[in-house]
């Protein structure tokens, strides 16, 4: 059922009925994905897939001197809650990869 679920602005790892969207931008780059994720939203949506923005959390790793600013992800005008590590399939990824 998620075969057609694909997001241009990011990558995409999905495993059964968890899906993850990821993104590399680079120095002094634009972030994307906000669409990427508003393109996850309509395809729940179309799909009628009910989509749990209780679990979604946003992740981010920046190493940086100077550390970018990003606005925050949101999924039906809510802000995903900000994590510094996450537990995708039993392995444990932190903010800092260590």
């Amino acid at each position: 059922m998620i075969n057609d679920l694909l997001p241009s602005d990011a990558q995409t790892w999905t495993y059964v009925d968890d899906t993850n969207l990821a993104e590399v931008i680079p120095k002094d780059g634009v972030s994307h994905i906000q669409s990427a994720v508003d393109s996850f939203v309509r395809w729940s949506r179309s799909t009628m897939l009910q989509l749990n923005v209780d679990k979604c959390k946003e992740l981010t790793s920046d190493f940086k001197r100077i550390r970018q600013p990003f606005i925050p992800i949101s999924i039906y005008n809510k802000d995903l809650d900000y994590v510094t590590k996450v537990n995708i399939l039993g392995l444990n990824i932190s903010n800092n990869l260590l």
